[in-house]
């Protein structure tokens, strides 16, 4: 009787624990701005007003950043896949250094795959707006990248571009 009252007790504890922690991290997401797909529509329009985008270099904003995204995302899977042939290499009892030297090379490769795509993504939007919306849109990063390195001090990797 004992024991099984104790199962009870921290089968519980644990669903409270558990259901506070879904509550909270609900209730933060909710009011942290930039949260929900809503409110990334809601940054680019407040973007391209504050820059003053024409209606074409709107247009091609977007057609670059789906672009950027269909390209990184098709790199990101292959990357996954050569990651995880390379972990199935790594566990075998006899390791094929060739193989394994062939693999990562391609990680290699791929990782210069996506960073030539994130610098041409910077180069087209560069050509894409004038040199007074560049200015505006660094300034603007350079800002945001400040303040989140200084409310991000622990020791979490930010981004940024």
């Amino acid at each position: 009787m004992n024991m099984k009252l104790r199962k009870i007790a921290l089968f519980g504890i644990a669903v409270t624990f558990f259901l506070s922690s879904a509550i909270c991290a609900q209730a933060y997401h909710g009011e942290k701005e930039g949260a929900g797909e809503c409110n990334v529509q809601e940054k680019h329009s407040k973007l391209t007003e504050e820059l003053g985008l024409t209606p074409e270099q709107e247009t091609r904003l977007k057609e670059d950043r789906r672009a950027f995204m269909e390209k990184n995302k098709e790199l990101g899977k292959k990357m996954r896949s050569k990651r995880k042939e390379l972990k199935g290499e790594l566990e075998k009892p006899a390791i094929d250094t060739t193989r394994v030297g062939k693999i990562i090379n391609d990680i290699k490769e791929l990782t210069g795959e996506k960073l030539q795509n994130r610098v041409n993504k910077i180069v087209s939007m560069k050509s894409t707006l004038t040199p007074e919306q560049c200015e505006k849109l660094q300034s603007k990063m350079k800002k945001k990248y400040r303040s989140h390195k200084r409310s991000n001090k622990n020791g979490h990797k930010s981004r940024h571009w």
